[in-house]
């Protein structure tokens, strides 16, 4: 029997293998069918109609994000740009290749200080691909795969490529109006006419049937492609730099002028004109065109979506408001667009809106979802590639130095947002333990709750569409994550404190059992364990037991690491559980390791004055360093029950009291400490994202530069704080520009990560020491009273306006119909027919005779004309006769009681009659 069991395990174990080692294979096919569906250039075409014929995300789910040191914006120039797998993107003095799936950078290309390498002085040197392995970086060719230089160009860094004639055009600066030809993508572009005499400071130069389309001031020109002749030009009435689109024999532009123009594309005639209105309504965005469909931004606060054959709305959307209008892009039936700008004030308040980015249905104009920043103005730093789209998320501050107004974006981060979610893999989300996630609800509803039968003090991990959790009753719960059904479940011999960790198919968690357990994350079937000394008997004491959270596995690289109360931190082989190498750190280690660049950040408890943090090689188990990390003097334990977090080369630590820290990842020095206003069990980690730390501070989060930090709530350097009311003991996590916060006084918090304002709060009912995860437009976390709860996005409150009473017009005013359909002289009988055709229309409106009179009033004079009586008469005559409607009693309740009764009474009468006859 134990051999039969021996072979199960192994078969089961090789299969688990098997499947791991081919699913990559089949995520790279899937890779490999997206790959087909590219964002060459700015405007996507050379048609400049900023759409793709390929699928887009419909959810904003997160899949990675990458910071790009100094992300360009601020003209079309600095546009995203993808082919050949990877995203380009330009930073500072460097062009950045990232990875489409991954965001890892794959290289950079360095250019020269000052601005004056291929990516111009000006800021205008374009990222485009010419051909399958060279692109065209400014004047210059490179090779896509690996940023090597192949040649010098002579055109200039801004012209614009047009791939469907092989030609970079230059027109938009003084002495412009050049044309290049790029014969052989091996070798640089040669001139081919010059035209600047007539084309000089031209923009947006869109391409079809042969022809250039270009704007010059409120112009459009209609130029040949092969000699630069000018074939036709038409005037818009008004200046129209910003927008230029060509589709299907249609030349679309718009103007300050409020108007959208489409002219034919062969002889510049109009078609149609489309006006938004005067005043604040000019069209300072691209256009973007898709499925006969023309779309836009506008500064009235408006997306418009218009018909490209008739000119008429189809529909628009509302948006807080925006000062550069950037562009809309569409793909996969959707749009993508900023519609809020902190830089716009709202015309009827004078206020400042938020910035907000949505994507909205391109067939209705349905908000399909929205997130609270932008993206880099003017051009609007985003793309569609690869079935994803890639944005730089931002924001426009405002400066004055010397008396000399600038605006300026802010955001470095390059953001790849999938249809597909995000794993939530481990606790606090990865193996830095950043707590990053897909973008998840702004107003909570919840959707479900998963009763177990103990307390959930760990956090859930979500893999795949399933939730896992631990709990209080020895199990592990394998739920899905959809509609909150249990898969499975796993005992183990005591608590479950830690959170599980599922990577590639694998579920990895620890019980005060000893034990760490790897079970197949579809069945739930152990595939092998591990136990370790572990020390309960420490767990079970006094007040540690309340507040205890157990040292979750990370898992990176096919390892596991796991510490201990034993004092060891344990690293195992992912696929078999055996030990690679241990550490003894001297002390409890209640905190889950977090690792970063080959490197294991643990935290362990050494008892007063310190605790310590320690820095290890990873693939040994080495110190790198080590430090002392104070605690400050306090009436309970004191343990560094919080998680180490690793970012920006900086790893941020809390400790039992009044201390975080913010250390240098490198050597461990201290950069700052904050000091929290009272003495507090601190449990919760710090949070990093976007540039900064959101602290815990009892009933307060604040938040700080990463790299500065403060000293403590009231100096003057924080960002903000947001006082809850209610203590935080768990880590926030973070998600689209929101923060969530679990309170322990039974409530998950939502706050905005700029300001810290509240967006919504739900009430869970029980004690909370579980950190949320966010997966999948979601949040998920735990409590004491034994729930997993799910919450997801509220639905809008539609509030119908009350339907406005029924208006009828005036007996005058249907006179003047009759009349104006009457004959010459007409009879009375001529009269009363035409005002029966009327009055049906208007059911509760002035009565036959009154317009009888009206119209007598208003017909001139004629010999043998009508009196009104006439008029009235004839029309009783002409009437049809009505059937008369058959009169139904009201019958009061006691009415209905007494004919009960005598109904009762007769039948009673009758079978009494009918039993004496018998």
């Amino acid at each position: 029997m134990k051999s039969k069991i021996a072979t199960l395990l192994t078969l089961t174990v090789l299969t688990a293998m098997i499947i791991s080692s081919i699913l990559p294979i089949f995520v790279n096919a899937q890779n490999n069918d997206l790959l087909q569906y590219e964002w060459t250039m700015p405007g996507a075409t050379g048609s400049l109609i900023y759409s793709t014929d390929g699928p887009a995300p419909d959810k904003p789910n997160v899949l990675w994000e990458t910071k790009i040191p100094g992300l360009n914006f601020g003209s079309q120039s600095g546009d995203l740009v993808a082919f050949n797998g990877m995203v380009f993107a330009r930073g500072t003095g460097a062009l950045y290749a990232v990875d489409a799936f991954t965001g890892e950078i794959v290289y950079t290309v360095a250019f020269a200080a000052g601005g004056g390498g291929p990516m111009g002085g000006g800021g205008a040197g374009r990222i485009v691909k010419v051909s399958d392995t060279v692109m065209v970086v400014g004047s210059d060719g490179y090779d896509i795969a690996t940023g090597t230089k192949l040649w010098d160009g002579s055109q200039p860094s801004g012209a614009h490529w047009i791939p469907e004639a092989n030609l970079f055009v230059d027109g938009g600066s003084p002495g412009g109006g050049d044309a290049w030809y790029l014969n052989d993508p091996m070798q640089p572009p040669v001139l081919l006419w010059d035209n600047s005499n007539t084309m000089e400071q031209e923009y947006l130069y869109a391409y079809g049937e042969g022809l250039i389309f270009t704007i010059k001031f409120s112009t459009v020109h209609a130029i040949n492609a092969t000699n630069g002749e000018i074939v036709w030009e038409a005037f818009s009435g008004s200046f129209a730099e910003k927008a230029n689109a060509y589709s299907k024999g249609r030349v679309f532009s718009g103007g300050m002028d409020g108007k959208m123009y489409c002219w034919n594309a062969t002889t510049g005639e109009p078609i149609w004109t489309f006006n938004a209105g005067s005043g604040y309504h000019f069209w300072a965005g691209r256009i973007a065109v898709w499925e006969d469909k023309v779309y836009s931004v506008n500064q009235d606060s408006y997306v418009y979506c218009l018909d490209a054959i008739t000119g008429d709305l189809v529909w628009k959307f509302k948006g807080n408001g925006v000062y550069y209008t950037g562009h809309a892009i569409v793909g996969g039936g959707k749009l993508y667009a900023q519609t809020g700008d902190v830089e716009y004030r709202d015309p009827d308040t004078g206020m400042r809106v938020k910035d907000q980015y949505v994507c909205l249905n391109a067939t209705t104009g349905e908000l399909l979802w929205e997130l609270p920043f932008g993206v880099a103005a003017p051009s609007g730093n985003h793309c569609l590639a690869y079935g994803n789209l890639y944005l730089q998320p931002a924001t426009t501050e405002e400066t004055i130095s010397n008396g000399v107004f600038s605006r300026r974006a802010i955001g470095e981060t390059l953001m790849c947002i999938s249809g597909q979610p995000r794993d939530w893999s481990m606790f606090r989300g990865d193996p830095t333990h950043q707590a990053s996630g897909d973008a998840g609800p702004t107003n909570l509803a919840l959707k479900w709750k998963f009763q177990t039968g103990g307390v959930i003090s760990s956090s859930p991990s979500i893999a795949d569409g399933i939730a896992y959790v631990g709990s209080h009753d020895k199990n592990i719960y394998a739920i899905d994550a959809e509609d909150g059904s249990e898969i499975w479940s796993f005992e183990t011999g005591y608590k479950v404190y830690a959170s599980p960790a599922v990577v590639n198919g694998k579920v990895y968690t620890g019980s005060d059992d000893g034990n760490v357990y790897c079970l197949d994350a579809k069945t739930g079937t152990k595939l092998w364990q591990y136990s370790e000394p572990g020390d309960i008997d420490w767990v079970n004491w006094g007040a540690l037991q309340s507040f205890t959270i157990r040292t979750s596995p990370t898992v990176v690289d096919g390892k596991v690491y796991v510490g201990s109360l034993d004092k060891t931190l344990y690293c195992l082989n992912a696929n078999t559980g055996t030990t690679q190498w241990t550490f003894d750190s001297g002390g409890y280690i209640y905190s889950t390791p977090a690792v970063a660049d080959g490197a294991v950040y643990v935290a362990t408890a050494t008892g007063r004055p310190a605790a310590r943090l320690y820095k290890l090689d990873a693939n040994n188990g080495s110190v790198l360093w080590s430090k002392m990390i104070f605690y400050q003097r306090g009436p309970g334990p004191l343990v560094p029950w919080a998680t180490p977090v690793v970012a920006e080369g900086m790893v941020f630590q809390s400790i039992d009291g009044f201390n975080h820290y913010g250390i240098n990842a490198t050597d461990g020095s201290t950069v700052w400490t904050y000091r929290s206003i009272n003495w507090a069990v601190i449990a919760a980690s710090p949070l990093y994202a976007e540039g900064n730390v959101y602290i815990a501070d009892l009933f307060s989060l604040v938040s700080v530069d990463a790299k500065t930090g403060a000293t403590n709530v009231s100096d003057p350097n924080i960002n903000w704080f947001a006082f809850l009311g209610r203590e935080i003991y768990t880590a926030p996590a973070y998600s689209g520009g929101k923060i969530y916060v679990p309170t322990m006084i039974q409530a998950l918090y939502v706050l905005d990560a700029k300001t810290g304002e509240k967006l919504s709060f739900a009430e869970m009912g029980e004690l909370v020491t579980s950190s949320p995860a966010i997966y999948d437009g979601k949040a998920y976390v735990g409590g004491w009273g034994g729930n997993l709860f799910c919450y997801e996005e509220a639905p809008p409150q539609i509030i119908t306006p009350p339907t406005p009473p029924p208006t009828w017009p005036s007996a005058e005013e249907i006179a003047s119909t009759v009349i104006n359909k009457l004959p010459t002289n007409p009879s009375a009988n001529d009269i009363a027919n035409e005002i029966l055709n009327q009055l049906p229309a208007y059911p509760e409106g002035p009565s036959a005779d009154e317009v009888a009179q009206a119209t007598i009033n208003k017909l001139p004079a004629y010999p043998e004309a009508p009196t009104a009586a006439e008029v009235s008469q004839a029309v009783i005559n002409q009437m049809p006769e009505y059937p008369q409607p058959t009169v139904v009693p009201e019958y009061s309740t006691m009415d209905i009681i007494i004919l009960v009764g005598v109904a009762i009474a007769i039948v009673i009468g009758l079978v009494s009659l009918f039993k004496k006859q018998k």
